[in-house]
């Protein structure tokens, strides 16, 4: 079965603020992106949901993970270590390119951070993780399994 989370994942459980578009639905982030600027066709929006780890969902049968999170990549993975030790799934990981990053309305509240894509592989291989695929529809889409 599916879960669906309506909240933003992350590292830490707290409040956080993430950008909209009605334009772009499938593009809404917690880190701002040089593809959000104000010449853009779309309209954003600033709006405020909860971030929570995947950890703290406590989950403890979980097969395949998809992380599509337009740059918050490297958060959603510090936040699911343990979860990912324990249950170990086949991961699906979409990783945005570390395109320079601004803070659209200027606010010193936003943390603005480019992801990482090293980061993000360190942080799977130091759990265990090797990658064995990128889709090649999606070059910046990678799978990545624990070895059996």
């Amino acid at each position: 079965d599916n879960v669906v989370i309506h909240e933003a994942a992350g590292n830490v459980n707290t409040q956080t603020h993430y950008w909209y578009s009605d334009n772009f639905t499938g593009h809404s982030t917690t880190i701002s992106r040089v593809n959000l600027l104000p010449s853009s066709p779309a309209r954003w929006e600033r709006k405020t949901t909860n971030m929570i780890t995947l950890d703290s969902l406590e989950i403890t049968d979980l097969d395949f993970l998809k992380i599509d999170v337009e740059g918050a990549e490297q958060s959603v993975l510090e936040g699911a270590v343990k979860t990912l030790t324990e249950n170990s799934p086949i991961i699906y990981l979409e990783l945005l390119d570390s395109a320079p990053l601004w803070n659209p309305k200027g606010s010193d509240d936003d943390k603005v951070i480019a992801p990482s894509d090293e980061a993000c592989f360190s942080i799977l291989k130091e759990l265990g993780y090797e990658k064995i695929g990128t889709d090649s529809m999606e070059p910046t889409n990678h799978i990545f399994r624990k070895p059996v």
